[in-house]
């Protein structure tokens, strides 16, 4: 049996947590023991368009009620990152993302090439590292998605601003672009092919699906265990001389973007559906 439980409804008429020896917990009548497996892709309860809306009930703009709704929030994820069920993602498990030359470290340990990075706030380190390198890129120290770019000759002068907002400066790294799709054991690659230096925003960008070295996809699969995620968005480049360089791992893949044929979907939904709820995924 199969349950969508829908943020919109906000909080649940009944609910209990308990955390000791064992977690319990129940929503609505649904015992949470119950759940074998669990896909998360939750939306920020102080974002939601019905605390805002003005013909939503007068409670929900009350202190009292989003007091409520935080702690439930609060509960219930608290449960999905304790439980024994296979949970995909714990959002505990995708806190390296918040990091960038955190996970840089962990990308590394798998055996993949990293570019040569520096965050700073100091103009005359960033400085230093664009003489060195010639060809940059800049982007978000952190989770909250940026738009990569080059950083041309004609904006040396904004190096200045980096006083007052911690950036991460990267050597640009020539080649081609992947993005590989690890569900569980599985992996599923495309080739980008865009003239931006940042794919994403690039409308007509051309996604195909690619077959990776054995070798590459290896690395891709310890990457994914070694971070606890049975799903992730892992961003790859392979150079002219053959070389492999991975930038990135993303722990909330919008991976519907890249999935055409629809076989990635179809590898989550299995991974879910076989979930062993007698299994401990850490």
């Amino acid at each position: 049996m199969a349950t969508f439980f829908d943020q919109h409804r906000l909080l649940p008429a009944t609910y209990s947590f308990a955390f000791g020896s064992r977690v319990k917990a129940s929503i609505e009548g649904l015992d949470m023991d119950e759940v074998a497996s669990a896909y998360l892709r939750p939306h920020p309860y102080c974002r939601l368009p019905e605390l805002s809306d003005p013909k939503a009930p007068s409670e929900y703009r009350t202190e009292d009620y989003r007091s409520r709704l935080r702690r439930f929030s609060s509960l219930l994820v608290s449960w999905f990152d304790l439980s024994a069920s296979l949970v995909v993602n714990r959002l505990a498990n995708e806190v390296s993302n918040t990091s960038k030359l955190y996970q840089q470290i962990l990308i590394e340990a798998a055996g993949f090439k990293v570019p040569d990075s520096l965050a700073t706030t100091d103009p005359l380190a960033a400085r230093a590292f664009v003489e060195k390198h010639q060809s940059v890129i800049y982007k978000s120290l952190s989770g909250i998605r940026s738009i990569v770019r080059r950083l041309p000759a004609s904006e040396m002068k904004r190096l200045e601003n980096v006083v007052s907002c911690p950036t991460l400066f990267q050597a640009h790294i020539p080649g081609i672009d992947y993005r590989a799709h690890v569900v569980g054991d599985r992996v599923f690659a495309c080739q980008l092919m865009s003239g931006h230096d940042d794919y994403r925003y690039d409308p007509r960008a051309i996604a195909c699906a690619a077959t990776l070295p054995s070798r590459i996809s290896e690395r891709c699969v310890q990457l994914a265990h070694s971070l606890q995620l049975p799903l992730v968005g892992i961003d790859l480049r392979r150079t002219e001389e053959g070389e492999w360089f991975c930038f990135e791992a993303n722990p909330s893949p919008g991976f519907t973007a890249f999935d055409r044929a629809g076989e990635i979907s179809e590898a989550v939904a299995d991974l879910l559906v076989h979930a062993d709820s007698r299994v401990v995924h850490p």
